[in-house]
């Protein structure tokens, strides 16, 4: 009988071991795990960099619309050039919904103040007449939310919750970031 060797990539073995721990959300996930996933990507035409955290989401689902209201976030972080001192650490967000268009204008903090999000698109996916006879859309909009170091920091202990609401004061999804998730992202950052 012959053996047969299968050469595996670390991070695709630690993401399949992750699945079937249970923590395929990577909400248990420790933060060396995190840290082994978090990838650095250059930018097209520019001597940026950025460093990318793991996915993390969080679904609710919609009986008027047989689908879920979903929103992917995750940690980035992007130095402007190799000559540049300063990070700029975001959130980004990618929301998927349907029914009525909504305003993804700021993060509420836990320390009761406000980070805007910057916009970077608001697409219609598409409009129909669903099963229980609603004519509506599916919408797609997605954005960044500018974080400090300091919070990133005091997240490192307790996590770090953030409410995404419109500028007239309607909450919609809470976004929850893991202490773990939040050290694991700044242990693979360069020292700034």
């Amino acid at each position: 009988m012959q053996r047969i060797n299968i050469l595996i990539c670390p991070t695709w073995l630690l993401m399949v071991l992750l699945a079937l721990s249970g923590c395929a959300d990577l909400r248990n996930a420790s933060s060396a795990d995190i840290r082994q996933l978090v990838t650095i990507k250059a930018a097209v035409n520019s001597s940026d960099q950025f460093w990318v955290a793991p996915e993390l989401q969080v679904r609710r689902y919609r009986l008027q619309f047989a689908g879920f209201d979903t929103v992917y976030y995750y940690l980035y972080e992007v130095k402007p050039s190799p000559y540049a001192a300063d990070l700029h650490l975001r959130l980004h967000i990618d929301a998927n919904y349907g029914g009525v268009v909504r305003h993804y204008d700021q993060a509420k903090l836990p320390d009761g103040g406000v980070s805007q999000t910057q916009r970077l698109s608001h697409d219609v996916v598409r409009c129909q007449l669903f099963s229980n006879m609603v004519d509506a859309c599916l919408f797609r909009d997605r954005g960044d939310i500018e974080l400090s170091r300091a919070e990133l920091e005091a997240g490192r202990i307790n996590g770090l919750s953030l409410a995404l609401s419109s500028a007239s004061a309607k909450d919609y999804e809470r976004l929850d970031l893991p202490a773990a998730y939040i050290d694991g992202f700044l242990q693979a950052l360069p020292n700034p």
